[in-house]
């Protein structure tokens, strides 16, 4: 198996069953009911911290279950359902048992803080226990974001992309695309004897939905911004396109600040917890 101690946890964005590939590699087959109670004394105990999250509970448990009546007698799981209690009362924790090197052996973790648990040698990669036909089952997105540094360091349980399929008719319904500027922000805009003269930073400029740009974003109230598009007040459909937009935009600015090469990771940590926050809006 691949652990280093305590001292960094063997993670998976998983569910358990997903753990058999992993913890089954090199035991070449599944022990008997005899040889189980033979080994009793040599079963290995495993751990797993999981968000608390009433609607996967019962999911999570069975997958558990599952797990360790297949690998009774060589391996046990021991699942944890942390409450979150604030935003960000999981992660708070996971950071604390870091520190003190007492993290469990399997953690679950949001997508957006896999980059940073790898770079600071909290997760380690399970590359080697991942198959090549097992990778063409995983959706690229989800590929790319558990992967660091070419290595693969978690494997997804479920994906925001099931959401987006639901709500897929409510973008049906921009039907004609718009130039967004994308980061029309004050720094950007000049301004002479109150009339707007010009406009710079068009990088991220692309044909597509007006509620794109900067100022509807739901995070930032910007009444001004949005009167200037004949808007008072959003529907219920462009509200949520709008929080999707959010989403889209924090994915950017939190994988932006590697090759970008910022001094600090500020805006990463920004942009990855308002990420929770906004994805935790369109869960509902």
């Amino acid at each position: 198996m691949i652990m280093k101690k305590r001292k960094s946890a063997l993670s998976f964005a998983l569910a358990a069953s997903m753990a058999l590939s992993l913890l089954g590699c090199g035991s070449g087959s599944t022990p008997s009911s005899e040889s189980a109670k033979d080994n009793s004394k040599s079963v290995k105990e495993l751990t797993m911290w999981y968000q608390e999250n009433q609607a996967m509970i019962p999911a999570m448990e069975q997958r558990v279950a599952d797990f360790n009546k297949t690998y009774e007698g060589q391996y046990h799981l021991n699942i944890e359902f942390i409450p979150r209690g604030s935003s960000y009362a999981y992660e708070d924790k996971v950071n604390s048992a870091a520190s003190a090197g007492i993290l469990p052996d399997l953690l679950a973790l949001d997508g957006p803080n896999l980059s940073n648990y790898a770079a600071n040698g909290i997760i380690i990669p399970i590359t080697d226990y991942i198959s090549d036909e097992s990778k063409e089952d995983m959706l690229p997105s989800s590929l790319l974001q558990n992967t660091y540094q070419n290595q693969i360091y978690a494997v997804s349980i479920n994906e925001a992309v099931s959401l987006f399929y639901y709500d897929k008719t409510i973008f049906e319904e921009v039907s004609e695309p718009k130039l967004v500027h994308w980061d029309c922000w004050d720094g950007n805009i000049f301004i002479h004897s109150g009339k707007v003269t010009g406009i710079i930073d068009w990088e991220r400029s692309i044909w597509g939905d007006p509620l794109m740009e900067v100022g509807f974003r739901t995070y930032a109230d910007n009444t001004y911004f949005q009167k200037g598009y004949g808007i008072k007040s959003l529907t219920k459909n462009q509200e949520r396109r709008a929080l999707w937009y959010d989403i889209y935009l924090m994915l950017l600015v939190a994988l932006e600040y590697e090759y970008r090469k910022y001094e600090t990771l500020d805006s990463y940590y920004y942009a990855t917890q308002m990420l929770m926050k906004q994805f935790e809006k369109i869960r509902g």
